[in-house]
């Protein structure tokens, strides 16, 4: 939504979070001059009618959407933004930092209180949307702070691998067992499951081991469902980026686990195999998800 300088909420507010992101990151790499790829010719970006509910001439806005954008002004049902002139100014490094300040000590980001989610007994995080809050990261890392942030770019990657490693080491984690939406036994992270208790956030969420003991859930803490689609990107990343003392490539332990995940694996071949099967059904063609694992494994020699 917008929110005037007067602290009120407008009803011109934009319905889709996202789309203003996407305008920041699209006019970013529009103006990047190739000589000089984090300077921005300064400029006032446009965007007109349609997203805006009702005219509201001269209201002064700022957009809030996890990132820092410059004040925008509504003018006519059309918004301005006065674009940055550095990269640095376009709100990336902060966002960055809110999922290193906002994560919990597992590496996981979201928490929230979901009717949907266990009933909402607890707060909770659906697994893939934990699965793409590490594809953002991974994006953050290789896109913004790789070669112009470094500390941040290697504590970013330190939490992504925190988190993967909750979500495929930890209490999520379950070995084959027939789920929701399969008879055959699958191995992955359960669909939902909960982080820390629904009264508020100065509850210690469940991975506090000072006051819940190590890898703690409590028992209603997981549903029936197994995650099998959006893990592959993820342990992908991990095993070509590994963390500082562990092994990469054919020796990650990643790797390892790439072949635990859905229906078990004996060996990388009969993983690759598995995965073009599948994608031979419309129904059941996640290669979207898997492609770059398979470019990698190609990569190193055992395709």
């Amino acid at each position: 939504s917008f929110e005037d300088e007067r602290g009120g909420t407008l009803d011109d507010a934009v319905g889709h979070l996202e789309a203003i992101e996407a305008l920041v990151f699209l006019h970013a790499a529009e103006r990047c001059p190739q000589k000089d790829p984090h300077a921005l010719a300064p400029r006032t970006v446009r965007l007109d009618a349609g997203i805006l509910k009702r005219e509201t001439s001269g209201d002064k806005a700022v957009a809030r959407v996890g990132v820092e954008l410059a004040p925008a002004l509504v003018v006519r049902r059309t918004l301005l933004i006065l674009e940055a002139t550095h990269s640095t100014d376009l709100g990336c490094h902060p966002f960055a930092q809110l999922l290193l300040d906002g994560a919990m000590s597992s590496g996981i980001v979201q928490r929230q209180v979901n009717p949907k989610v266990l009933g909402a007994r607890h707060a909770s995080s659906q697994t893939f949307e934990s699965h793409f809050l590490l594809h953002a990261e991974r994006c953050l890392i290789e896109s913004v702070l790789e070669g112009v942030d470094p500390e941040r770019s290697t504590a970013l990657l330190q939490l992504h691998h925190r988190a993967l490693d909750f979500l495929y080491w930890g209490p999520v984690w379950s070995d084959p067992r027939p789920t929701l939406h399969s008879e055959t036994p699958l191995a992955g992270p359960r669909w939902h499951f909960a982080v820390a208790p629904k009264e508020g956030f100065e509850a210690a969420p469940y991975c506090d081991a000072s006051r819940w003991g190590e890898d703690y859930l409590p028992r209603d803490g997981l549903d029936l469902g197994v995650e099998t689609r959006y893990g592959w990107g993820p342990l992908q990343y991990a095993l070509s980026r590994p963390a500082k003392g562990e092994a990469g490539g054919l020796e990650s332990r990643y790797l390892t686990r790439s072949l635990d995940l859905g229906v078990p694996s004996p060996d990388v071949h009969s993983r690759v195999r598995g995965l073009f099967r599948k994608a031979g059904k419309e129904s059941s063609d996640h290669s979207g998800s898997w492609a770059g694992y398979v470019g990698v494994l190609q990569n190193l020699g055992v395709l």
